[in-house]
Parts: C-alpha cells; structure tokens; sequence
C-alpha cells in the first residue's frame, strides 16, 4: 500500500475547498487529560519541594538548638520524629489529596456531556458540510481541495469517517463519465479530481474504515487510464466499469466484484485478486506478471494474450475462459476449474496444472514445456501440434506433441 497522502495535521482553509482537518474528539479528550494530569503534577511537585524545605529548616533548626542547649534533648527527639512522620506519612498523603482535588476539578463530571468533546463534533460535522458543498462547485481547485479536506475527515473523526467516505465515492461516481459501450481508445484520461478522490478512497487510511463493513460502489464508470497503484480496494465493487490501460501494479482488489469489467492493456504486476469475482472480464493484452488470483472467478472472461509469468491461478474457477496466446510461463493452476477454456498458441512452459479440471479445453499448437499435467481430468480435450513434453501427462497430451516439434 501506499502511504498516507494526508500531512499530520491540516489547517483550516476556505479558499481550498472548505475546512480541513482538526484533530479527532478522541486526540482531543486524550490530550486534555494529559494536560490535567501535568499540571496536576507540577502543583503536586511544587507544594512537596515547598514541605521539604520547610521540614529541613526546621530539623535543622532544632539541631543548632539541641547544640546550644536551648531545648533539653527529650525535646529535640519529640521535634525530629514529628518532622520525620509529616516528611515520610503526612506529606505524601496530604499531596495525593490535592492531585485528587485538581483533577476532579480539572474533568467534568463523568454523567455530563464533555463541552470540548461536544464542540470537536459539530465542527467536524460543520467540516463535512462544507467540503461536500465545495464538491459541486465549478472550480476544479476547489473541488481538489474539498476532496483532501474529506480525507482528512475520514482519517481524524470517528464520528464522521463513514460519512466522509461516502461523499468520496458519490462524488466519483458523479464526476466520473458513466461506462458506455463502444467507447474508443482515444482521448483516454481522467480528471484530476476524480484521480485524486481514487487515491484517497483507495488508501490504507481509507481502506481500514471500509474493512469495518462500509460497502463502496463504483460500478458503471469510466476509470480508463486510473492510476491505482499500490492502493486497497478490497471487497469494493467496479462492476461494469471501465479499467482499460489502467495501472494496478501491486494493488489488492480481494474479495472486490469486477465482472464485466473492460480491463484491456491494463498493467496489474503484483496485484491480488485472491475470492474476487471476474466473470466475464477483457483481460486482452493485459500484464499481470506475479499477480495473485487464487479461488477467483473467471467464468467466460477473456485473456487472450494476456501476459502473465508466475501468476497464481490456484483453485481458480474459470469455465470457458479464453487464454489463447497468452504467456502463463511458470504459473500455477493447481486444482483449477479450466474445464472448455481456450488455450491454443499459448506459452505453457512450466505451468503447474497438478490436479486441475481441463475437461473439454483446447490445447492447440501450445509450447507444453515441462508443464506439469498430474492428477489432472482431460475428458473430451481437444489437443493437437502441441510443442514440447509435459510431465506427468495423460497420454491425450502426450500424443498431441509432434515429434519435429518437441525442443532438443
């Protein structure tokens, strides 16, 4: 993930885009109290170094006299005990009594609202109102401002993080142009506000608040060419979205509903997409090198050459998905439901497909080096002038390798 995009702390600025961050009720009621408990302490420290000196002038005072025989010694040993227990009982006592004292007159009474805690609330409910009218204004650096105001909302109040939340993804979904079909490739770009809403929703600060069950829906946009690098939107839906030539390197969309999806030349190194749903997706000429994609559904999408070494397909359920030349060198499709899926013209080198279902694949003219096919279910498997030997292969397989084609 990517790091905050947010300072630690935000000054109020109209011209910006409305009010920006304070710090939270709770920041503010924990350093109130460390504020009582400090002064507390110097009072208390203070009134001790004030006993202790008095104590002294006065054991030393009756020493000189025990010297001089002022007093008679019966007297100056009465005198040294009593300063000797107010110095080591009474005082310490006495100082844990005032402490006491000033913090209870320091807090408010524990069945009353705190006034302070009261006034952090309505400003950050204030805040909120401010920054989403600057959403809707004309002014596009005002709209950035009130969209960094928001996220900084979200990241200091308890109060109002959900709130703030959801007035980021409204306002992407209405600043965003809705996903229409036939769309071109040119002219692909997103505004600069809308990229940065992206960024703030899709941050770690932002993602812990939507983990706690806040659901963000962004389904039926155009996102062509959104940089979403290194930002977290698991469990967040872009159904019927837009993603093309999008950066998604080292992005998390677990558990995320993607179907439908135009995801064509898009560059997701790295990313995970592990229980996400992906139906009927266009992968087509995408990059998704080291990508995660276990227990993923795939069914029907398209990856035709999709560019893919070491990508992990484990468990994935993909019925009739279209891989055909595509490059999935070293990847693994361990106990994969790849049943009807097309694979022909497609790179296959050490891919591990160990207990995986290819019932009714095409397998066609594929590089099948050291490819791994054990335990595998190939019923009905359409395999032909495949190049290279498999391990572990069915006889189907193996007999689909020509022998001119086989690598000395």
């Amino acid at each position: 993930m990517a790091t905050s995009l947010f300072p630690p702390a935000l000054p109020h600025n109209e011209d910006a885009g409305g009010v920006v961050g304070k710090s939270s009720g709770r920041s503010v009621d924990l350093s109130s109290r460390i504020s009582s408990h400090k002064q507390g302490f110097l009072v208390s420290a203070r009134i001790l170094v004030g006993l202790s000196i008095a104590l002294v002038m006065i054991s030393s005072a009756t020493a000189i006299a025990k010297l001089v025989n002022v007093f008679d010694a019966k007297s100056v040993n009465t005198l040294l005990y009593a300063s000797a227990t107010i110095l080591g009982v009474v005082a310490p006592a006495g100082l844990v009594a005032i402490y006491a004292f000033w913090l209870g007159r320091k807090a408010p009474p524990k069945d009353l609202p705190d006034p302070r805690r009261a006034q952090v609330v309505l400003g950050y409910a204030e805040q909120l109102r401010l920054a989403t009218s600057k959403l809707a204004t004309e002014d596009e650096l005002s709209r950035i401002g009130a969209v960094y105001a928001l996220g900084a909302l979200a990241r200091g109040s308890q109060q109002s993080e959900r709130a703030t939340v959801d007035a980021l993804a409204r306002f992407i979904r209405t600043r965003a142009r809705p996903a229409t079909p036939r769309l071109t490739r040119e002219n692909i770009s997103l505004d600069s506000d809308v990229q940065l809403a992206l960024r703030i929703l899709g941050s770690r600060d932002i993602a812990q608040i939507i983990s706690t069950g806040v659901n963000i829906d962004l389904s039926g946009l155009d996102l062509r060419g959104a940089d979403l690098s290194d930002l977290d939107f698991r469990g967040v839906s872009f159904r019927n979205s837009l993603l093309d030539q999008a950066d998604l390197t080292r992005a998390q969309f677990d558990a995320s509903d993607l179907s439908f999806c135009s995801m064509r030349a898009s560059i997701a190194i790295d990313a995970s997409f592990t229980n996400a749903i992906l139906d009927h997706v266009d992968l087509s000429d995408s990059t998704l090198g080291g990508a995660t994609l276990q227990s993923v559904w795939l069914n029907g999408s398209r990856l035709t050459r999709l560019l893919a070494p070491e990508i992990d397909l484990t468990a994935a359920i993909m019925p009739a998905v279209d891989l055909s030349y595509a490059n999935l060198t070293d990847a693994s499709l361990r106990s994969a439901f790849v049943s009807e899926a097309v694979l022909d013209y497609s790179n296959l080198e050490g891919v591990d497909f160990t207990g995986a279902i290819l019932d009714g694949a095409r397998i066609n003219n594929a590089k099948l080096y050291n490819a791994k096919f054990a335990m595998v279910s190939i019923d009905s498997i359409v395999a032909q002038r495949n190049e290279g030997t498999p391990t572990e292969a069915p006889k189907a397989l193996l007999s689909s390798v020509g022998k001119e084609r086989t690598r000395k």
